[in-house]
């Protein structure tokens, strides 16, 4: 799973539905990305399916950190694991602005692991000024 920003809520059921149940039998991995650490959000539900989903991880990636940040900076696809991709072939799913979107889908391609499914969609700015047709 993959978020960026407000694409977390498009997970979150799913997390909570593998936390009842105690995981799919599958490792579960989480990479969730927004611009500024002030966009975080749900940090205590996260690391709650820690303990509820056998085999689950979250990697938090904010792109740009203010000064004192200790995690991981950047873009998402610069955090995979790519070892963790070869051995578990997989479908990743992936919710979040276009241009995070489209380096998700070029990492992919350049890396050739053509052996994970790709789901995913893409919105846009919700203070988007154009009017709708």
């Amino acid at each position: 799973m993959v978020a960026g920003g407000t694409g977390l809520s498009a997970f979150l059921g799913m997390l909570d539905n593998l936390a009842h149940k105690g995981g799919c039998g599958r490792p579960v991995r989480l990479y969730y990305g927004v611009t500024h650490a002030r966009d975080l959000c749900e940090l205590e539900r996260l690391k709650a399916y820690e303990a509820h989903i056998a085999d689950f991880a979250c990697d938090i990636v904010v792109m740009n950190p203010a000064e004192g940040w200790q995690g991981k900076t950047g873009l998402i696809p610069e955090h995979f694991d790519r070892s963790f991709l070869e051995a578990h072939p997989s479908d990743m799913y992936v919710c979040g602005p276009p241009p995070m979107v489209e380096a998700i889908k070029t990492w992919l391609a350049n890396e050739r692991m053509d052996d994970h499914r790709l789901y995913y969609e893409k919105f846009g700015d919700s203070n988007n000024a154009q009017s709708a047709s």
